[in-house]
């Protein structure tokens, strides 16, 4: 589950889909591999909300969420990218980049202001 997260991120759907990791997989066979990840630092699981109102968490849809790497560079080293690739404008990175931007965007939330996406 660890290795899909990337191809996660890179796809325009907006959620965490399990069968994208194995056909028939199901949320109960990886809610424990989920908690651990996140549990040890490793991944940032952010739920979807309906509307940006405040509070956030009353907006929060608690089936869709996403999985977010502890780091940006992990991501690009996961996906295979080179920092040629990422800086230098390889056309065929243009989806990539959205992900790559979200994901850091996501890394500053949770470590520089110590936010929770929970």
């Amino acid at each position: 589950m660890f290795d899909s997260i990337p191809a996660h991120l890179s796809r325009e759907n907006k959620k965490f889909i399990f069968g994208q990791i194995r056909e028939g997989a199901r949320a109960r066979d990886y809610r424990s591999a989920i908690t651990w990840l996140t549990q040890a630092g490793l991944a940032t699981r952010v739920r979807r909300v309906a509307k940006p109102g405040v509070p956030l968490s009353a907006y929060a849809d608690g089936s869709a969420f996403k999985l977010f790497l502890l780091d940006v560079g992990l991501l690009g080293a996961m996906a295979g990218t080179s920092e040629r690739d990422v800086i230098g404008g390889n056309g065929l990175l243009t989806e990539f980049k959205g992900a790559l931007a979200e994901q850091y965007v996501c890394q500053q939330l949770v470590d520089d202001c110590g936010l929770s996406p929970y």
